[in-house]
């Protein structure tokens, strides 16, 4: 099926995957808790016009990390239609894919749940993720195009 894209009603957006690399057998992605929906996400932002710089910066913020600690690589990107669990309806949605890559982890990002500013996260293997049912009934076309990417 083709779909015809109307930048008006299409829904950008950058998905952020990062591995734990500061163990020496890196298999658990960072999501976090999003209480909108209700689901545990790979971190994302709107994009924006110097969307890289953006993402980074966001990443930094959020992740209370030193800019230069980061490493952002852009991979793919896919465009379909979802629902949307917030909205109540089928929206379209450009994702784009990036890896981050993290120099230099902060001890508390190294614990396998962790808070920083009242947000949650977690480090899930893909396996934990696609045995999460919410996760899978919310996102997992996202965990599929992650599995296929990365």
């Amino acid at each position: 099926m083709q779909i015809l894209i109307d930048n008006v009603n299409t829904h950008n957006h950058s998905i952020i995957v990062i591995k734990d690399t500061f163990n020496e057998f890196s298999n658990k992605y960072l999501v976090y808790n999003d209480t909108k929906w209700d689901c545990k996400f790979f971190l994302n932002y709107k994009e924006n016009i110097n969307n890289e710089s953006y993402i980074k910066e966001h990443l930094s913020n959020e992740l209370k990390i030193p800019l230069d600690c980061i490493n952002l690589k852009y991979v793919t990107s896919k465009i379909h239609e979802k629902y949307s669990e917030s909205d109540k309806m089928n929206k379209i949605y450009s994702h784009k894919f990036y890896l981050a890559d993290i120099v230099d982890f902060s001890e508390i990002m190294k614990k396998d749940v962790f808070e920083i500013d009242g947000r949650t996260y977690y480090w899930m293997s893909m396996s934990e993720l696609e045995s999460d049912q919410n996760v899978l009934k919310k996102n997992s076309d996202i965990i599929s195009y992650i599995k296929e990417a990365f």
